[in-house]
Formats: C-alpha cells, sequence, structure tokens
C-alpha cells in the first residue's frame, strides 16, 4: 500500500520534471529563433503524448490503491 501511495505522489512530479525539461530547450531555441516551428509543433504533441501516459500511469495507480482497500 506504501508503494502505490508514494507513486501517487511521485509520478505527477516526474512527468511536470520531463515536461519542464523538454519545454526549456525547445523555449530557448524559440527565443534564440534557431527553431522552425514543424519541430515546435512536434515536441508538443510529444508533450501531450508525455501528459497522457503519466495520467494513464496516476489512474493505474488510484486503481490499484482502491483495489488494496477494497
Amino acid at each position: 500500500m506504501l508503494f502505490w501511495l508514494a507513486l501517487f505522489v511521485i509520478i505527477p512530479f516526474i512527468v511536470m520534471a520531463i515536461s519542464v525539461a523538454m519545454i526549456g530547450d525547445d523555449f530557448w531555441q524559440l527565443i534564440t529563433f534557431r527553431m522552425d516551428f514543424g519541430r515546435l509543433f512536434s515536441d508538443f504533441f510529444h508533450i501531450v503524448a508525455l501528459v497522457v501516459i503519466g495520467v494513464v500511469a496516476w489512474g493505474a495507480d488510484i486503481f490499484e490503491i482502491v483495489r488494496h482497500l477494497a
């Protein structure tokens, strides 16, 4: 149970840390005019996919917590 509770807290932080790292690099390249908009949109879809994977993992974690309590 403690493992699932730890994952319940850790998963959003992991997803946000990876997202911020990806966004930071893209933002710097956009500011210095070294990025085209095609790459910007493809990176946007990567971040959306990362968030979707994080939400699915978080949902599975909540399912395991509820299953353990029931």
